[in-house]
């Protein structure tokens, strides 16, 4: 396999886990809410998450099918948990979702953390969609990228995400003085994971990045998070604790029953 071909599976699994991550966390949100409105806006939120990484995975999995030797840890013949039937040795959306190990995720580490309170859920939302909306935007406007059918699908999503959240960060932080604390406070515990988020992107990007964030910040009155502790992990396969709890519910179902018909 060209290693341009083995770069773009790489990064595909990479943004597959990421948007799978950020759908699972916001599905947590389902019922919990504090509107009905949002509740459905969330929930919607996660389908988007989900549709991404599907078609990500998808689109990883007939590359890796094509090039078995180029992945031989993503095809192999697993058996269960449970000892029942393996695994398929073909790699299959469910196969990359249900059955990768905690190192075998390279996502980002602000997808998996927890949702916290509301101020937390909407901060790690922005930060997450800024970074598609720039990456995704650079994908659909490249001829030939291998990813480009699938950049242009999602931009108009991750658009709407990308509002979403910088609407309720300005309603929070411009507020009342507690839901500018909670939002404050949300804020500095997000700002230790963008510099993992940031690394990633080009330097015009990370430019366009970094206007969004300071314009954004002086308009909803927030202040910059004063830490020096930063977090960029993931994709080296190395997580917070936090990850291996949302993986073993997530996968449960599969690898108690793998291989079963719905």
């Amino acid at each position: 396999m060209p290693q341009n071909n083995w770069n773009t599976v790489t990064e595909a699994l990479a943004l597959a886990d990421n948007a799978l991550l950020m759908g699972q966390r916001c599905a947590e949100w389902c019922g919990h809410a504090p509107v009905l409105e949002q509740d459905i806006a969330l929930s919607n939120l996660s389908l988007d998450f989900i549709g991404e990484a599907r078609l990500l995975y998808q689109w990883a999995a007939d590359q890796i099918n094509a090039h078995p030797t180029a992945f031989p840890d993503l095809v192999q013949t697993k058996e269960s948990l449970a000892g029942k039937a393996p695994l398929p040795t073909e790699a299959t959306e469910d196969s990359l979702a249900y059955w990768r190990d905690v190192p075998d995720f390279k996502n980002h580490l602000i997808t998996e953390l927890p949702n916290g309170d509301w101020a937390q859920t909407v901060a790690k939302v922005y930060f997450f969609s800024l970074f598609q909306d720039l990456v995704f935007t650079a994908i659909a406007a490249e001829p030939g990228h291998p990813l480009q059918g699938i950049a242009q699908k999602t931009t108009k999503e991750i658009q709407y995400h990308l509002r979403w959240s910088k609407e309720w960060i300005l309603r929070l932080g411009d507020g009342t003085a507690i839901s500018h604390q909670k939002m404050q406070t949300a804020w500095d515990l997000v700002w230790a994971y963008l510099p993992e988020l940031r690394n990633d992107l080009s330097e015009a990007q990370q430019k366009s990045w970094d206007q969004h964030i300071l314009a954004l910040q002086e308009e909803s009155s927030l202040t910059k998070a004063d830490t020096s502790i930063w977090s960029q992990t993931g994709k080296n396969g190395q997580h917070t604790e936090h990850l291996g709890y949302v993986l073993a519910e997530m996968q449960h179902l599969q690898r108690t029953h793998p291989n079963s018909q719905w």
